[in-house]
């Protein structure tokens, strides 16, 4: 019986090189995609399909903000994403699934069908517009708290944290 379901499955993945194969290569990329629900039968990509859907948690749980959240910090973030010629919410949801899921290059590569170099470029430009668009309304401290230095006086990153955020942020 084992060997019977096995052989059905085989033939059933056989079947579907035969028939990709016989497809051009960029059809049968864009048909794989679909199958692993990377793209909607519409052509959707994963950000959009997730962006658009009614499923609220659906965008939550990849992005850790609701859809609002994300539209405002777009908004924000827009002018400083100038150097791409991708979707701009698209690569700002590159950083964001990223720092909300701690997804590899590779797992992003294939989710948002990026090729790698791509990816790491991505993620660098959007925090660093991320960074730039709420820095006026950050308040970086100049000094630690007494009341951490008091609980924790042997922390390497107390002493220097002010002047190395400072520096940071002059670079910017």
């Amino acid at each position: 019986m084992l060997d019977e379901i096995f052989l059905l499955l085989v033939a059933a993945v056989c079947a579907r090189l035969v028939q990709n194969h016989r497809l051009s290569r960029r059809a049968a990329h864009e048909n794989m995609v679909r199958v692993l629900g990377l793209m909607t039968a519409d052509g959707q990509r994963f950000f959009d399909a997730i962006h658009s859907s009614r499923n609220s948690f659906l965008f939550r749980d990849h992005f850790r903000m609701d859809v609002a959240a994300f539209d405002a910090l777009f908004e924000l973030c827009q002018p400083f994403i100038v150097d791409t010629v991708r979707n701009q919410r698209e690569v700002l949801a590159v950083a964001l699934h990223w720092i909300g899921t701690a997804s590899t290059c590779r797992m992003q590569e294939v989710l948002f069908d990026l090729t790698f170099s791509t990816i790491h470029k991505v993620r660098i430009r959007s925090i660093r517009a991320i960074l730039r668009a709420i820095n006026s309304s950050m308040e970086i401290p100049k000094q630690v708290p007494s009341f951490f230095l008091l609980k924790h006086p042997y922390c390497i990153i107390t002493r220097p944290w002010g002047q190395l955020m400072e520096r940071t942020f002059k670079w910017l």
